[in-house]
C-alpha cells in the first residue's frame, strides 16, 4: 500500500479553460524522470486518487503537474479550483518504468511517441536535468501535446 504525504499548493497555472498545472511542495522521495505520482483528495471519508505525472526534474523540489479537467470527473474539477496553501495528498514513492533507461534505441527511420497519458512530460524533464536524449533519434511532440497554443503564451 502507497505512503501518502501532506503537499501544499505553491502555485497554479491555467493554460486553457481544462489544462492547468499544479506546483505541490511536499516531501517525497526522490524519482527519476518519467515516473509519476498519485495525488489525492478525501471526500466523505474516502480518498479519490489518480496518476499524474511529474513534469518538473527530479533535482527541482517544487513538484509539478500537468493537468486536464474531466468535467464530469470527481478528482480534477477540485485541483482545477486549489488555491496557493491549500493541500493535497500525494504518494511518497514515485512509480512507472517510462524513463530513458527503459526506452529503446529508436530506429533511424522511425520515432518514439510519447503520447500516453502519463508520459507528456518525460522528455522536457529529462532535457531539464542536463540528460543526453540524443540517443533518441525523434520525439513526436506533436502527438503527445494537444495543441502549442494550449501550452505556450
Amino acid at each position: 500500500m502507497a505512503e501518502w504525504v501532506s503537499g501544499e499548493i505553491i502555485g497554479v497555472d491555467h493554460w486553457t479553460e481544462s489544462l492547468f498545472s499544479l506546483y505541490v511542495s511536499a516531501p517525497v522521495d526522490s524519482f527519476t524522470a518519467g515516473q509519476f505520482a498519485k495525488l489525492g483528495l478525501e471526500f466523505n471519508g474516502e480518498r479519490v486518487q489518480r496518476a499524474y505525472s511529474y513534469v518538473n526534474a527530479p533535482n527541482n523540489p517544487h513538484l509539478e503537474f500537468y493537468l486536464v479537467t474531466v468535467p464530469e470527473g470527481k478528482l480534477s474539477p477540485p485541483l482545477h479550483d486549489m488555491r496557493p496553501g491549500d493541500h493535497v495528498m500525494v504518494t511518497k514513492e514515485a512509480a512507472g518504468f517510462f524513463v530513458l533507461d527503459e526506452i529503446p534505441l529508436a530506429k533511424p527511420y522511425g520515432c518514439w511517441p510519447p503520447v500516453r497519458r502519463l508520459a507528456r512530460s518525460c522528455p522536457f524533464c529529462n532535457m531539464e536535468k542536463g540528460w543526453n536524449v540524443s540517443r533518441i533519434s525523434s520525439w513526436c511532440m506533436r502527438r503527445a501535446m494537444p495543441a502549442t497554443s494550449a501550452i505556450c503564451r
